[in-house]
């Protein structure tokens, strides 16, 4: 679809899009979040069993150590010995009270006993030990030192909680466009029926609005009847600017080649009255072109940056048309547009003067249709001879 359908479709694919994205990304940090903590509070259960099993052997040897020494009565050294070794496959090493190795096979103990000055379990390069004081100087012995045996690797921890994490996210991801569609279907049908409705509405108008514009050879011309004229080519303008809007998307009309200097100036015979009830001051200087294209669109483009000028016009003003084989530009007597706002103006509904009439429609249908033939709008405001106005320039280039 084009036109009307394709924003309405824009409009829902925006809206799917944002749901999406604002649910896939709240649920991807609390995934990972949770991830996080997941991998945190497995890591430190490995920890603590980590831990209480080196408690465990340090209470069994120091239990172990106290007997001995009550046993042997004097004998420490031969009692130390026997103890070694039925524990020399295990990380251990024995301290005196000078902190003086008497059994180690832990290489770096050394280093560690000048370090770790107090009782308790901390790691090291990655590695866990335990030093242990329960002994009480029996045998000898002062102060324990334990290592973790099997070193702790939580690269498959690691590699089990991204890969929970992967699934479940494609879950979400699942869950997310179906829940996105679902949540979307009213919104869907409700544009459907607007969009039926709209293309009725223009339909229906159609008979009544010929039949007023018809009516305008009729009346006398008198003040009364002027202001009913302008009234009917204003309605005549909107309902063209509604029709070109809605039915785009049903449209057949095939591509052509326009004279521009014709279509301009039949244009300007149908925007007269308005431009005289305006008290404009009107000049056109057109020379011949031709361009291919719809002649719905350039009418559109053209009787949009026309009527743009006849509203934001100062009375009094002018209103001036150029139309070269370059560009077409339409000049008015206005108002400053301060630059920042200049890029706003072709964006649907934004309005520079909100004490004029009108809807911020006009000039996004003229951007819509320059995009359409890869035209390009340019708009500058400059300082004007007369007074404190602004000559405001609207001008198409055609080569965008």
């Amino acid at each position: 679809m084009r036109g009307w359908a394709i924003a309405l479709t824009h409009y829902e694919k925006k809206s799917l899009k944002l749901f999406l994205g604002t649910y896939l990304g709240s649920s991807f940090v609390l995934m990972l979040v949770i991830s996080v903590l997941a991998f945190n509070y497995e890591k430190n259960e490995k920890i603590k069993m980590i831990r209480m099993d080196m408690d465990k052997m340090a209470s069994k040897i120091a239990s172990e150590v106290v007997a001995l020494h009550m046993q042997t009565h004097g004998d420490y050294q031969n009692a130390l010995n026997a103890l070694i070794s039925r524990y020399k496959d295990a990380s251990i090493a024995l301290f005196d009270s000078k902190r003086r190795v008497l059994y180690s096979n832990i290489p770096e103990s050394t280093n560690l006993i000048k370090n770790h000055k107090e009782a308790g379990f901390f790691s090291f390069k990655g590695e866990y030990y335990l030093f242990s004081d329960e002994t009480f100087a029996h045998l000898g012995v002062a102060k324990m030192l334990f290592k973790n045996s099997k070193p702790l690797h939580f690269s498959s921890l690691y590699r089990n909680i991204v890969l929970v994490f992967v699934v479940a996210f494609l879950c979400v991801i699942g869950v997310s466009v179906f829940l996105g569609h679902l949540f979307l279907k009213p919104i869907r049908n409700e544009i459907t029926r607007i969009d039926h409705f709209l293309k009725n509405t223009t339909h229906e108008l159609n008979t009544p609005m010929s039949a007023l514009v018809l009516s305008l050879k009729t009346l006398e011309d008198n003040q009364q009847h002027r202001r009913i004229k302008i009234a009917i080519q204003r309605m005549s303008f909107l309902y063209l600017s509604l029709s070109y809007l809605v039915m785009q998307d049903i449209g057949r009309e095939s591509l052509m080649l326009l004279d521009l200097k014709a279509l301009i100036t039949k244009e300007n015979t149908l925007f007269s009255e308005m431009i005289d009830y305006h008290k404009l001051e009107f000049k056109s200087d057109l020379v011949g072109v031709e361009i291919k294209a719809k002649e719905q669109d350039f009418i559109s483009l053209y009787s949009n940056l026309l009527m743009n000028a006849i509203k934001y016009s100062v009375m009094h003003g002018y209103i001036h048309i150029e139309l070269t084989h370059e560009f077409l530009k339409v000049k008015n007597l206005g108002y400053e547009i301060p630059k920042d706002k200049i890029a706003e103006l072709s964006v649907r509904y934004v309005r520079f003067n909100s004490s004029v009439l009108g809807y911020g429609i006009g000039l996004d249908l003229v951007k819509k249709v320059c995009e359409k033939y890869k035209m390009r709008l340019e708009i500058h405001s400059e300082p004007s001879l007369k007074g404190s106005f602004y000559e405001n320039s609207f001008c198409v280039q055609f080569q965008g």
